[in-house]
């Protein structure tokens, strides 16, 4: 009984530990390097900034022990804006497709599920740190691997 227990826990874990491969790894992996086909990797790398904004909003959103308070609302809107001054929208930003842009805030909402996924899934298991790390990215090596074919097509 203990055993099959064991068993069904360890299941569990690699289950989480697959979707947490799939948001901090595959996925956003995917959309940035589509994404920088289409925009620069300067832009790109200022999108890829808004990975703790996106993680914070995502938190406050899904754990209850993340309460909105006005000090974390006005910190996010704080960042946001920060990221669009960086931005500068109103000069233009060259001859980036709204698409790239757009798949690279995907890449970093997608970190920022993963983050919370990982806090309010994983971390409760208690699992070695190094062993959650080895694992997730093992199952999304395997993940990668068997989109290789769909994903290296040419370039178009």
């Amino acid at each position: 009984m203990r055993r099959e227990a064991s068993a069904a826990a360890e299941a569990e874990g690699r289950g989480h530990l697959l979707v947490v491969g799939l948001l901090l790894c595959v996925v956003p992996f995917l959309l940035f390097a589509w994404a920088e086909r289409h925009i620069s990797s300067s832009l790109a790398s200022v999108y890829n900034a808004t990975t703790p904004l996106m993680t914070m909003a995502v938190a406050m959103l899904v754990l209850p022990s993340e309460p909105r308070t006005c000090d974390k609302t006005l910190g996010l809107m704080l960042g946001f804006v920060g990221v669009i001054l960086v931005l500068a929208p109103w000069n233009g930003l060259g001859h980036s497709g709204l698409a790239g842009q757009l798949a690279c805030l995907g890449a970093t909402a997608c970190y920022g599920m993963g983050f919370t996924y990982l806090r309010r899934f994983v971390t409760p298991l208690a699992l070695p740190s190094v062993s959650v790390a080895a694992v997730q990215v093992s199952l999304a090596a395997v993940v990668m691997l068997a989109l290789t074919p769909i994903a290296a097509t040419g370039a178009t």
